[in-house]
């Protein structure tokens, strides 16, 4: 039976008629499809990767090419922790020593063996079967080296040819489900960013997902799709708009907090107070004194609060004691801030809310936990962290 599909798959005709019947479906169009059509396009899409190895498998100049993509694709999965319950490694299949079996009987002329080789080898590469996409991705940096011009153009049509039809029947389910996307993205706005860019996002995040679904997990394709387009957006969000990384439920919740508070500034007419936004949010938010206070009371930009005037046109109307001391005082904040200026954004808004420097008082780690939404132990870590590395670059210029 795994020697058959392994030929069904090698026939070009077969992949071709089996890609068409997906394609023209009246029920992917509509995007709706049963549970049956989603498995059967997922595992055709599957074996598209391995029609992309078969096709290697044949030519003797890819051999060697071929052994370099299994490593290739091997170290990905490796690296990444990539889980795949089909997936079977290279050494327990001894694929790496048939290749090289195979390329000893092609040199010394062994054409007999060679053959009988081959078809175990094709046998191996279906049992092998990583993702696609993993394949797709190694594949396509061969084509694009300088090793891809030694092949005949045969060959090359071939491998191009499986190329495009991963990424017809990729772009296919991609275009299904793109309405995913939109539901998705309308619940992180009021966040900071324009809602044109979270849709974006989110279709990067739906493409990882049908490159990476695998349907033996048995749930559906939109459930896994909904949390890798929410990540995805998400990720987006920590990088653009956040000085440190909330967790995932606080940026759920921001963003109801903002929308309740530009609703309540619509009908008011005005900003709302602390008590009327309070009232509207529900008792079940987590982090509501924080979203509370940050939503009334914008949070302080490290970059602006501690600007001062320009103390010029006063210090010619002092004494000149008195301009000896505001100009000590002046340097002395030039030296701090240039001191703070070592340390990153994060480390420096502390150390500065920590001892006042700047501001009008002290705050607590407590205050400053809720200030930036991390825990007060955390915030005593980076606090350390930060007085640490100030006494060293002290001590190195001393």
């Amino acid at each position: 039976m795994l020697q058959q599909e392994v030929l069904e798959l090698h026939d070009q005709n077969y992949f071709s008629e089996k890609a068409s019947k997906l394609e023209n479906n009246s029920a992917l169009v509509k995007d709706k499809y049963s549970f049956s059509f989603e498995d059967q396009y997922f595992s055709v899409m599957r074996k598209s990767g391995l029609s992309m190895l078969l096709v290697m498998a044949d030519d003797p100049v890819l051999l060697d090419p071929l052994k370099n993509l299994v490593l290739n694709v091997e170290d990905q999965i490796n690296k990444y922790n990539i889980t795949d319950s089909q997936f079977l490694p290279a050494k327990e299949i001894d694929l790496l020593g048939l290749i090289d079996t195979l390329e000893t009987l092609w040199h010394v002329s062994d054409f007999r063996n060679f053959q009988i080789k081959n078809k175990r080898l094709k046998r191996r590469l279906s049992e092998w079967a990583p993702s696609s996409y993993l394949i797709e991705r190694a594949l396509k940096d061969f084509c694009n080296s300088n090793a891809a011009s030694h092949i005949n153009i045969e060959t090359k049509n071939k491998l191009d040819s499986s190329l495009s039809k991963y990424y017809v029947l990729r772009n296919r389910m991609v275009q299904a489900n793109i309405r995913l996307v939109y539901s998705v993205a309308n619940r992180f706005r009021h966040l900071g960013i324009a809602y044109e860019d979270l849709v974006q996002e989110g279709h990067l995040g739906l493409i990882k997902a049908v490159e990476r679904f695998d349907i033996s997990k048995g749930f559906r394709f939109s459930t896994y799709a909904h949390i890798v387009i929410s990540q995805s957006i998400h990720f987006a969000i920590d990088k653009q708009v956040s000085l440190v990384r909330m967790p995932f439920k606080a940026l759920r919740e921001k963003a109801t907090v903002e929308k309740t508070r530009q609703n309540l500034e619509q009908s008011l007419g005005r900003s709302p107070t602390i008590s009327e936004l309070k009232f509207h949010l529900s008792d079940d938010l987590e982090y509501k004194s924080t979203h509370i206070s940050n939503a009334i009371e914008p949070s302080a930009n490290s970059q602006t609060i501690y600007a001062s005037p320009d103390d010029s046109e006063l210090i010619e109307e002092m004494s000149p004691r008195d301009q000896d001391v505001k100009t000590s005082s002046l340097s002395h904040a030039d030296f701090i801030s240039s001191v703070l200026a070592s340390l990153d954004d994060r480390e420096s808004y502390i150390v500065r809310m920590r001892y006042g420097i700047g501001l009008s008082k002290e705050y607590t780690l407590e205050e400053i936990s809720q200030t930036i939404g991390l825990s007060r132990e955390r915030i005593r870590q980076l606090s350390h962290h930060a007085i640490g590395k100030l006494s060293r670059s002290f001590s190195h210029g001393l």
